[in-house]
Protein backbone atom coordinates (compact mmCIF):
# COMPACT_ATOMS: atom_id res chain seq x y z
CA UNK A 1 0.00 0.00 0.00
CA UNK A 2 3.13 2.50 0.54
CA UNK A 3 4.12 2.13 -2.60
CA UNK A 4 1.00 2.61 -4.58
CA UNK A 5 0.54 5.49 -2.61
CA UNK A 6 3.91 6.66 -3.75
CA UNK A 7 3.00 6.01 -7.35
CA UNK A 8 0.07 7.84 -7.01
CA UNK A 9 1.44 10.49 -5.82
CA UNK A 10 4.14 10.45 -8.24
CA UNK A 11 2.08 10.54 -11.31
CA UNK A 12 -0.05 13.66 -10.25
CA UNK A 13 3.07 15.62 -9.31
CA UNK A 14 4.09 14.55 -12.73
CA UNK A 15 0.93 16.13 -13.94
CA UNK A 16 0.88 19.02 -12.06
CA UNK A 17 4.28 20.11 -12.67
CA UNK A 18 4.32 18.86 -16.55
CA UNK A 19 4.66 21.60 -19.12
CA UNK A 20 1.02 22.07 -20.96
CA UNK A 21 -0.03 25.63 -23.32
CA UNK A 22 -3.39 26.99 -21.84
CA UNK A 23 -6.36 26.57 -24.08
CA UNK A 24 -7.22 30.05 -24.45
CA UNK A 25 -8.39 31.89 -28.09
CA UNK A 26 -9.67 34.68 -27.23
CA UNK A 27 -9.40 36.58 -30.53
CA UNK A 28 -12.72 36.80 -32.09
CA UNK A 29 -13.64 35.95 -35.53
CA UNK A 30 -14.58 39.11 -36.99
CA UNK A 31 -12.82 41.46 -39.48
CA UNK A 32 -9.34 43.04 -39.23
CA UNK A 33 -10.61 46.58 -38.68
CA UNK A 34 -11.95 45.63 -35.07
CA UNK A 35 -8.52 44.16 -33.82
CA UNK A 36 -6.88 47.03 -34.49
CA UNK A 37 -5.91 48.53 -31.18
CA UNK A 38 -6.75 45.60 -29.21
CA UNK A 39 -5.48 42.58 -27.54
CA UNK A 40 -6.26 38.74 -27.47
CA UNK A 41 -4.63 35.63 -27.77
CA UNK A 42 -4.79 32.63 -30.17
CA UNK A 43 -3.48 29.11 -28.05
CA UNK A 44 -0.69 30.58 -26.31
CA UNK A 45 0.33 33.08 -28.18
CA UNK A 46 -0.82 37.17 -27.09
CA UNK A 47 -1.21 39.23 -30.07
CA UNK A 48 -1.47 43.14 -29.61
CA UNK A 49 -2.45 44.77 -32.89
CA UNK A 50 -1.17 47.87 -33.27
CA UNK A 51 -3.07 51.54 -33.66
CA UNK A 52 -4.32 52.38 -37.72
CA UNK A 53 -1.33 54.94 -38.11
CA UNK A 54 1.06 51.98 -37.98
CA UNK A 55 -0.91 49.88 -40.85
CA UNK A 56 -1.57 50.31 -44.31
CA UNK A 57 -4.38 49.25 -46.74
CA UNK A 58 -4.34 49.91 -50.18
CA UNK A 59 -6.53 48.60 -52.43
CA UNK A 60 -8.75 46.67 -50.19
CA UNK A 61 -10.34 47.98 -46.69
CA UNK A 62 -9.40 46.49 -42.94
CA UNK A 63 -13.30 45.89 -42.76
CA UNK A 64 -13.16 44.03 -46.23
CA UNK A 65 -10.53 41.82 -44.46
CA UNK A 66 -12.27 38.89 -42.52
CA UNK A 67 -9.78 36.81 -39.89
CA UNK A 68 -10.79 33.77 -38.73
CA UNK A 69 -8.27 32.21 -35.04
CA UNK A 70 -7.46 28.66 -34.79
CA UNK A 71 -5.91 27.88 -31.27
CA UNK A 72 -6.99 23.71 -31.40
CA UNK A 73 -3.41 23.05 -31.86
CA UNK A 74 -1.86 25.40 -29.54
CA UNK A 75 1.63 24.36 -30.42
CA UNK A 76 0.36 25.47 -33.99
CA UNK A 77 -1.72 28.50 -33.02
CA UNK A 78 -2.73 30.34 -36.16
CA UNK A 79 -5.16 32.59 -38.24
CA UNK A 80 -6.59 32.87 -41.85
CA UNK A 81 -8.07 35.61 -43.74
CA UNK A 82 -10.30 36.06 -46.21
CA UNK A 83 -11.87 38.60 -48.56
CA UNK A 84 -12.30 39.95 -52.06
CA UNK A 85 -8.45 39.04 -52.77
CA UNK A 86 -8.92 39.41 -56.39
CA UNK A 87 -7.56 41.66 -58.91
CA UNK A 88 -8.47 42.17 -63.05
CA UNK A 89 -5.71 44.21 -65.42
CA UNK A 90 -7.67 45.23 -68.54
CA UNK A 91 -7.86 48.54 -70.87
CA UNK A 92 -10.15 50.39 -68.44
CA UNK A 93 -6.51 50.41 -65.76
CA UNK A 94 -3.85 50.37 -67.74
CA UNK A 95 -3.34 46.93 -67.92
CA UNK A 96 -2.21 46.92 -63.66
CA UNK A 97 -4.58 46.10 -60.64
CA UNK A 98 -2.76 45.96 -57.34
CA UNK A 99 -4.06 45.60 -53.75
CA UNK A 100 -1.45 45.09 -50.95
CA UNK A 101 -2.10 45.35 -46.96
CA UNK A 102 0.33 45.07 -44.09
CA UNK A 103 -0.96 45.23 -39.91
CA UNK A 104 1.35 45.02 -36.77
CA UNK A 105 1.13 43.37 -34.22
CA UNK A 106 3.30 43.01 -31.00
CA UNK A 107 3.46 39.26 -29.78
CA UNK A 108 4.69 37.27 -26.79
CA UNK A 109 4.20 33.63 -25.18
CA UNK A 110 1.93 33.41 -22.02
CA UNK A 111 3.55 30.49 -21.09
CA UNK A 112 7.27 30.52 -19.91
CA UNK A 113 7.99 27.03 -20.78
CA UNK A 114 7.53 27.46 -24.78
CA UNK A 115 9.07 29.99 -27.15
CA UNK A 116 8.01 30.69 -30.77
CA UNK A 117 10.51 29.07 -32.98
CA UNK A 118 9.17 29.78 -36.65
CA UNK A 119 6.33 30.25 -38.78
CA UNK A 120 4.38 28.93 -41.95
CA UNK A 121 2.79 31.41 -44.79
CA UNK A 122 0.41 29.74 -46.86
CA UNK A 123 -2.09 31.01 -49.89
CA UNK A 124 -5.35 28.55 -50.73
CA UNK A 125 -7.16 28.68 -53.46
CA UNK A 126 -4.73 31.21 -55.78
CA UNK A 127 -5.30 31.36 -59.66
CA UNK A 128 -2.61 33.28 -61.82
CA UNK A 129 -3.04 34.31 -65.20
CA UNK A 130 -0.84 32.43 -67.51
CA UNK A 131 1.93 34.05 -69.21
CA UNK A 132 2.61 36.73 -71.02
CA UNK A 133 0.26 38.09 -68.75
CA UNK A 134 1.19 38.46 -65.13
CA UNK A 135 0.03 37.53 -61.53
CA UNK A 136 2.00 38.00 -58.44
CA UNK A 137 0.56 36.98 -54.94
CA UNK A 138 1.94 37.41 -51.37
CA UNK A 139 1.68 36.64 -47.82
CA UNK A 140 3.59 36.24 -44.98
CA UNK A 141 4.54 37.87 -41.81
CA UNK A 142 6.87 41.03 -41.23
CA UNK A 143 9.51 39.20 -38.85
CA UNK A 144 11.27 36.58 -40.12
CA UNK A 145 9.94 37.14 -43.65
CA UNK A 146 8.02 33.73 -44.05
CA UNK A 147 6.81 34.90 -46.89
CA UNK A 148 4.12 32.45 -49.57
CA UNK A 149 4.86 33.31 -53.41
CA UNK A 150 3.12 32.86 -56.27
CA UNK A 151 3.34 34.14 -59.28
CA UNK A 152 3.17 33.71 -63.19
CA UNK A 153 6.13 32.32 -64.30
CA UNK A 154 7.60 31.26 -60.77
CA UNK A 155 9.67 30.40 -59.30
CA UNK A 156 6.77 30.09 -56.48
CA UNK A 157 7.17 29.62 -52.65
CA UNK A 158 3.44 28.14 -50.98
CA UNK A 159 4.12 27.34 -48.09
CA UNK A 160 7.11 29.15 -46.74
CA UNK A 161 8.59 28.01 -43.37
CA UNK A 162 11.47 29.90 -41.85
CA UNK A 163 12.99 29.97 -38.32
CA UNK A 164 12.88 33.43 -36.82
CA UNK A 165 16.00 34.74 -35.32
CA UNK A 166 15.62 35.00 -31.52
CA UNK A 167 16.99 39.15 -31.80
CA UNK A 168 14.18 40.31 -33.45
CA UNK A 169 11.42 38.67 -31.38
CA UNK A 170 11.03 42.08 -29.37
CA UNK A 171 10.06 43.87 -32.87
CA UNK A 172 6.76 43.81 -33.84
CA UNK A 173 5.23 41.17 -36.30
CA UNK A 174 2.84 42.00 -38.84
CA UNK A 175 0.97 39.80 -41.85
CA UNK A 176 1.75 41.31 -45.19
CA UNK A 177 -0.56 40.49 -48.23
CA UNK A 178 -0.14 41.57 -52.18
CA UNK A 179 -2.68 40.69 -54.51
CA UNK A 180 -1.64 41.96 -58.43
CA UNK A 181 -2.40 41.38 -61.98
CA UNK A 182 -0.62 43.05 -65.63
CA UNK A 183 -2.25 42.24 -69.24
CA UNK A 184 -0.40 43.01 -72.02
CA UNK A 185 -2.90 45.59 -74.33
CA UNK A 186 -5.33 44.09 -75.58
CA UNK A 187 -5.65 40.74 -72.61
CA UNK A 188 -7.39 40.55 -69.57
CA UNK A 189 -5.66 39.55 -66.81
CA UNK A 190 -6.55 38.11 -63.13
CA UNK A 191 -4.87 37.26 -60.12
CA UNK A 192 -7.26 35.88 -57.02
CA UNK A 193 -6.51 33.68 -53.78
CA UNK A 194 -8.87 32.32 -51.48
CA UNK A 195 -7.81 32.90 -47.93
CA UNK A 196 -4.17 33.26 -46.57
CA UNK A 197 -2.72 31.83 -43.35
CA UNK A 198 -0.10 32.52 -40.84
CA UNK A 199 0.94 30.09 -38.39
CA UNK A 200 3.63 29.88 -35.23
CA UNK A 201 4.94 27.21 -34.26
CA UNK A 202 6.21 26.86 -30.47
CA UNK A 203 8.83 24.81 -29.34
CA UNK A 204 9.84 24.20 -25.32
CA UNK A 205 12.23 26.76 -23.79
CA UNK A 206 15.84 24.87 -23.43
CA UNK A 207 16.93 24.24 -20.45
CA UNK A 208 20.65 24.74 -19.23
CA UNK A 209 21.90 21.53 -18.19
CA UNK A 210 24.17 21.95 -14.91
CA UNK A 211 27.65 21.13 -15.64
CA UNK A 212 29.19 18.49 -13.56
CA UNK A 213 31.24 19.08 -10.83
CA UNK A 214 35.05 20.30 -11.03
CA UNK A 215 37.82 18.16 -10.49
CA UNK A 216 38.81 20.68 -7.37
CA UNK A 217 35.18 20.48 -5.94
CA UNK A 218 35.95 16.12 -6.10
CA UNK A 219 38.88 16.05 -4.91
CA UNK A 220 38.05 18.51 -1.65
CA UNK A 221 35.23 16.01 -1.25
CA UNK A 222 37.32 12.81 -1.02
CA UNK A 223 40.07 14.66 1.01
CA UNK A 224 37.22 15.30 3.82
CA UNK A 225 36.07 11.58 3.10
CA UNK A 226 39.18 10.49 4.05
CA UNK A 227 39.65 13.00 6.95
CA UNK A 228 36.40 11.99 8.66
CA UNK A 229 37.52 8.12 8.30
CA UNK A 230 40.74 8.65 9.90
CA UNK A 231 39.37 11.01 12.69
CA UNK A 232 36.78 8.18 13.52
CA UNK A 233 39.27 4.90 13.52
CA UNK A 234 41.26 7.61 15.66
CA UNK A 235 38.63 7.73 18.43
CA UNK A 236 37.65 4.21 18.51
Amino acid sequence: MFWKAIVRCTVVLGVLCSPSLTLANSCPTTTVNNLIGTSCSIGDVNFGFLNASEDSFVGISASAISFAPDGSNPLAPSFTLTGPFTETANSSNSGFANQEFNFFWNLSVTNSLFQINSSTATIFDASLPNSPDFGFLNAGNNLGFSNAILQTGGPNTNPSTVAIPASVLNLPDGFFGAVSATAIPGDVATTSAGSMELQYQLVPVSVPVPEPPSRSLISVAMLAAVAVSLLRRSVA
